[in-house]
């Protein structure tokens, strides 16, 4: 690991400390960080640049309704079955009630529009 890891003083923003916070003044070597919970759009401008690693990751199910073509074309020759376990999925989906640290709101191209 490269960074320090919160260990001490953790609180509750208030309302109103919310409506005033604005990440992008946060030095990211500050003392003081943010864990965020935000409602987010990928915004489809964005679409193509990061089709190889798509940011802010899901934990869900994988179902052959989300696969593509060419994907159930591999899975039905190799036959496989349908799994129920959950995975950490990159994807571009809209994303509600989202945790991330407030770096990763920082990123040199605003990769998030605000919901």
């Amino acid at each position: 690991m490269t960074q320090y890891l919160p260990r001490e003083g953790f609180r509750w923003l208030s309302q109103d400390e919310i409506e005033r916070l604005n990440i992008m003044n946060v030095a990211d070597d500050n003392d003081e960080g943010y864990v965020l919970e935000v409602d987010v759009n990928y915004p489809t401008a964005l679409h193509d640049l990061h089709s190889d690693y798509p940011l802010a990751p899901q934990k869900m199910k994988v179902t052959n309704d989300m696969l593509s073509p060419y994907a159930r074309e591999l899975k039905r020759d190799l036959d496989l079955k349908e799994t129920s376990v959950e995975k950490l999925v990159p994807n571009f989906n809209d994303k509600e009630n989202y945790i991330l640290h407030y770096k990763n709101l920082k990123l040199p191209e605003t990769w998030y529009e605000a919901v």
